[in-house]
């Protein structure tokens, strides 16, 4: 097969500084003793989402990389705050958990529609759903000791993560693996005067 022919699964992130991570990554792993059925984020992928590209041919890497330089230059960058703990779903059966963003996050949403522009000027679909800033700590499997995980919502809706400072954007390849996703930076393109 062509190398150009290759199919990669990728987004587009904006990486977290080193408290907040491993503050979640502290709480994942106290999260993951519950008896629910979920799959916890591994502490080295958590991430904010700005955009789901889906399965792409490896060629178009080389669309993505000045379209995304040009949005992040016109971004400057920005700190933010990840606090609070939510889930998408219905509440008593959440099938996303999350950590919020506090202060910042309307400088990260406007970071996301530049973003979301660049690439949907190059043929991608826009999302389906109304982006909503969050990083992504776990998924449910199943409905199996789900209240365990309900609770423990309740406990940390409130806590703070700690604050991170966003100076780039990176294309992300998501290498799906039966441990977990594996992600690999394409490019990495930093905000402006960062």
């Amino acid at each position: 097969m062509n190398s150009d022919q290759r199919v990669f699964r990728l987004f587009v992130a904006a990486e977290l500084g080193v408290q907040p991570r491993a503050a979640l990554a502290r709480l994942v792993s106290q999260l993951a003793r519950l008896p629910a059925r979920m799959k916890w984020v591994q502490p080295d992928a958590i991430h904010i989402t700005l955009f789901f590209l889906g399965d792409v041919f490896a060629a178009r890497v080389a669309d993505l990389a000045p379209a995304l330089d040009a949005a992040a230059v016109l971004a400057p960058p920005l700190r933010c705050t990840v606090c609070g703990l939510g889930a998408f779903g219905r509440l008593d059966s959440p099938r996303v958990i999350w950590a919020g963003i506090g202060e910042g996050a309307g400088a990260l949403a406007r970071l996301q529609r530049r973003v979301a522009a660049a690439c949907e000027a190059l043929g991608f679909p826009p999302e389906e759903r109304a982006w909503t800033p969050h990083i992504t700590i776990g998924r449910s499997r199943s409905s199996t000791g789900i209240r365990s995980v309900v609770e423990a919502l309740e406990k940390h809706r409130e806590d703070v993560f700690g604050e991170s400072l966003i100076s780039r954007i990176v294309l992300m390849r998501s290498t799906l693996r039966p441990e977990g996703p594996e992600y690999t930076i394409l490019h990495a393109s930093p905000l402006a005067a960062a």
